[in-house]
């Protein structure tokens, strides 16, 4: 059956799906609608009618999220989208979302920011895009001041990125960061750009041919921060450290407490100030309530697991000292989460998913959560979540 899903991510997040279904009694019909998806086609009667489950309003879930300050210093907060539409954009008043492409250039997995450093590069207000086919592509119309809907173009990095006619090597993961932006791909390098894609530099290469899942830095060095990356090398995956001396050299692959290797994505602390420091998280696949916590670069390691939290994603609030992870918030560097509530709407209560999320720029408490319906909006002061609804559905 995995076979009909274009990804392991997209197969385990269907799974997990069924498995709420079956908690809310549900799922047998789901069931039958599944099942006969996949039978032989036959003549269907001619009043059967199309039933959408679960699809969000444009057509697919939420893949990713980056919440930025534009060119005029307000938020602005984009999604990548599971469906035809590719991604959208919330409008500069904040009232409505809009396309970000004209046409259909095929359902994005990613979507980043550039944030670099004006201090270390010209970077800054690029939006990156990686497609299912593992193409790159970024639109530079919002670093020159005004965005428009047809801004992007294909990334090719002078031939070497699948430039969606040859398939050269293809990007699989994106990062966007301080000291630039850093792509993975499915042939094992860690590139880097400074200027907004324009040029790229080879940084490492973990594992030749294993495909680089996640990237995290961690900003020892604001020019060249050192970078960890989880690497799917034949169906295992290995945890690297890539230190900076000069060059970046790849150590030992890293065991992570008792994942029993099975992870896939890693974060790390911001702070070099804390006595955990560096404090790494590597997260559990897909269906995991597990995040396993590294402590001074994972010399001692510890597992946390909470029913009800699914931590796939995690982004850090260093000036608050707050970690969330989606459906949670840690104020104790990672040691316990705090649950945020669902909120309400007429269909029912909404909840969090476990894919993406994005923390608002100007005001760190402001959060931004991948939805059963699309986008949730919640604040956090104190431990205590306030669930603002939904984002302008």
């Amino acid at each position: 059956m995995r076979d009909y899903f274009r990804s392991d991510s997209h197969f385990t997040a269907v799974h997990k799906h069924l498995h709420r279904l079956t908690q809310s009694g549900t799922v047998l019909a789901f069931g039958f609608a599944v099942a006969a998806l996949l039978m032989p086609l036959s003549p269907a009667p001619a009043e059967a009618a199309l039933v959408r489950v679960n699809l969000g309003i444009y057509g697919g879930r939420a893949t990713d999220l980056a919440a930025y300050q534009g060119s005029g210093g307000a938020t602005r907060l984009i999604s990548a989208v599971d469906g035809d539409i590719g991604g959208v954009r919330l409008n500069d008043a904040g009232t409505t979302w809009e396309p970000i492409f004209y046409g259909r250039p095929g359902a994005m997995a990613e979507i980043e920011a550039d944030i670099t450093d004006p201090a270390v590069g010209s970077g800054a207000g690029v939006i990156f895009g990686l497609l299912y086919d593992g193409q790159l592509i970024a639109n530079t119309s919002e670093a020159t001041g005004t965005w428009s809907i047809s801004g992007w173009a294909t990334v090719t990095n002078g031939g070497i990125f699948h430039n969606g006619i040859n398939v050269v090597e293809q990007v699989s993961t994106i990062l966007g960061h301080s000291s630039g932006t850093y792509v993975g791909t499915r042939d094992g390098n860690i590139y880097r750009s400074t200027d907004g894609g324009s040029t790229w530099s080879l940084l490492a290469t973990p594992v030749a041919t294993a495909t680089v899942d996640s990237i995290a830095a961690y900003v020892d060095d604001p020019n060249n921060p050192a970078l960890y990356a989880v690497v799917d090398n034949a169906g295992t995956k290995e945890l690297y450290p890539i230190t900076y001396a000069g060059t970046y050299s790849v150590g030992a692959a890293m065991t992570v407490g008792s994942s029993g290797g099975v992870f896939e994505r890693v974060f790390v602390y911001p702070s070099t100030s804390i006595p955990e420091a560096p404090l790494l998280f590597v997260t559990g696949d897909s269906p995991s309530q597990s995040v396993y916590r590294g402590e001074n670069n994972g010399a001692v390691w510890s597992t946390v697991t909470e029913a009800m939290h699914y931590f796939q994603h995690m982004a850090f609030d260093a000036v608050n000292d707050r970690i969330y992870a989606v459906s949670g918030v840690s104020t104790d560097r990672g040691l316990s989460f705090v649950a945020m509530p669902n909120y309400s709407r007429t269909e029912g209560a909404i909840h969090s998913n476990d894919g993406t999320m994005a923390i608002d720029p100007a005001d760190p408490s402001h959060v931004y959560y991948a939805s059963d319906w699309f986008v949730g909006d919640y604040t956090e002061a104190a431990g205590t979540w306030t669930a603002n609804g939904d984002v302008v559905n």
